[in-house]
């Protein structure tokens, strides 16, 4: 995008969930390296409401993962602009700032266990599920645990 228009400032703002944080990692990879955004183009913002949908309500093994993924992200992020110093907008939030969100994204999710909220998140999802003609297990086939 950016080559095609120059002159016009590009950026992602997206809603961290429990049905993306493991893919929000993947996403930023794949458009920064085909240069549809600069690395700093990206703004996430935590979901807090519903609570059912926030990340804290993950098991322990799926927030390990997540940690996981999303600190190798932290790692990649520092890589790339060491190598790419010029793949960075001036006029978007910072490099830093990024990886202070995500670090905080990581923090809020491990300060509680809201896993109680899962059997609501059970009920919400399979009612939708119903309107839509869809299964969100087999969709987001790495959150299945969650329907067991």
């Amino acid at each position: 995008m950016q080559k095609e228009c120059p002159k016009v400032s590009f950026a992602v703002n997206s809603t961290i969930s429990l049905f993306n944080i493991q893919h929000f990692p993947d996403f930023h990879r794949d458009w920064t390296a085909k240069g549809l955004i600069c690395i700093n183009q990206i703004t996430p913002h935590l979901l807090l409401h519903p609570p059912y949908y926030s990340i804290q309500i993950l098991p322990k093994e799926i927030k390990q993962r997540v940690e996981e993924k999303i600190n190798n992200h932290i790692v990649w992020i520092r890589d790339y602009v060491q190598e790419h110093p010029d793949a960075i907008d001036s006029n978007a939030p910072s490099v830093e700032n990024l990886i202070i969100e995500l670090n905080g994204y990581l923090k809020f999710m491990n300060s509680k266990d809201e896993s109680g909220l899962i059997p609501q998140f059970k009920e919400i999802t399979a009612k939708l599920d119903l309107l839509r003609g869809e299964n969100t297990a087999e969709v987001f086939s790495e959150l299945a645990e969650l329907f067991l």
